[in-house]
């Protein structure tokens, strides 16, 4: 197991080092120039920075094993590299890991709550319905249903955001796009162009569209009819997104393109160094307003700073070097929390 570990790791460095070489030579001259004073240093060097920063593998020893079962709704995600990632390092750290399909559960897992620790990766309302019933017995859940929950309505989301006077877009709500078709004033004095979004936040199903004239709304209306929506300000970025991802007390960040960018969807990660010290405060601040230890959160750059457009509870942590390292050790240091 020592072994594999091992090669996993050089994998991903290997992989490291081919996001540093695209984006020096193949990214766009205006998004490279930026970097070039923290990038144009020997591979040697990089390499040393990806070992000090990321880390070697090895989990300190002396930690009480734990059992870590994994929630999911959906076969797919079992095929995620991450819940892979995941579970490989919780057992290369001696502790043990089961995959929870809650759809195919029978309700004795409920009774019993047989984990020390259950992440739950799937965000539907069977997995937050069944992280519920877990948490009534006293279960320990990561996110909580509650937290999770906050993060799939982007009503409760901008409520949220707003009133801990976070930054956060100018939103409207509206019950459905026929609402709005039906109030021809606020139609008309609206701010275009803007994003229109669904108020569910599902990868799978969701609305995220840019809309420049009330002639698009009524469009729209025609396939997006009934569920309700919300409205928000259209802010002009440079381009690229910053995505956050907090674990614990553990940040990472990358910059991709914008989902509304039709150019290819890059995406390189930052080290810990480069991650705006403002970008990380407002990204801890969101984790406690949220209740979150494990999340997600796109960010715009204005010209009046850092603006969060969405937050994402136990998102992908796609391409990332770390995560997995960082979910080990927020779950031993609950644990141990737990144990005392």
């Amino acid at each position: 197991m020592t072994c594999l570990k091992f090669f996993v790791n050089v994998l991903k460095v290997v992989r490291y080092t081919l996001y540093i070489f695209i984006f020096q030579f193949f990214l766009p001259l205006p998004a490279r120039t930026r970097r070039i004073t923290s990038t144009h240093r020997t591979l040697g060097a990089r390499l040393g920075d990806i070992t000090r920063v990321f880390g070697d593998g090895e989990h300190h020893k002396g930690v009480k094993a734990l059992h870590i079962c994994l929630l999911i709704d959906n076969p797919r995600y079992a095929t995620l590299p991450i819940v892979g990632e995941v579970m490989e390092s919780l057992e290369s750290a001696g502790h043990s890991t089961r995959l929870l399909n809650v759809l195919d559960n029978d309700g004795g897992e409920i009774a019993q709550h047989r984990a020390d620790i259950y992440l739950l990766k799937s965000h539907g309302p069977d997995s937050l319905a069944y992280a519920r019933k877990l948490e009534e017995k006293g279960a320990l859940v990561i996110n909580s249903a509650a937290s999770t929950g906050a993060c799939q309505d982007r009503i409760m989301m901008t409520r949220l955001m707003t009133e801990a006077n976070l930054p956060w877009p100018k939103t409207w709500f509206f019950s459905s796009l026929g609402e709005l078709l039906a109030n021809e004033q606020q139609l008309s004095a609206l701010p275009y162009p803007l994003i229109v979004k669904s108020q569910q936040n599902n990868t799978d199903t969701e609305l995220v569209e840019r809309i420049e004239s009330p002639e698009q709304f009524s469009a729209l209306a025609a396939r997006w009819s009934q569920e309700a929506v919300i409205v928000q300000e259209w802010l002009e970025g440079d381009g690229w997104d910053t995505k956050v991802w907090v674990i614990g007390d553990e940040i990472f960040a990358a910059r991709r393109r914008s989902p509304l960018d039709r150019r290819p969807k890059d995406q390189f990660q930052l080290f810990p160094n480069e991650i705006d010290e403002v970008l990380q405060r407002i990204s801890l601040e969101i984790g406690e307003v949220f209740g979150l230890s494990i999340f997600g959160v796109d960010f715009l750059t204005t010209k009046d700073g850092f603006v969060a457009m969405d937050v994402n509870s136990f998102p992908g942590l796609r391409n990332l070097i770390g995560p997995e390292k960082a979910i080990v050790k927020l779950v031993e240091r609950l644990g141990a929390r737990t144990a005392v």
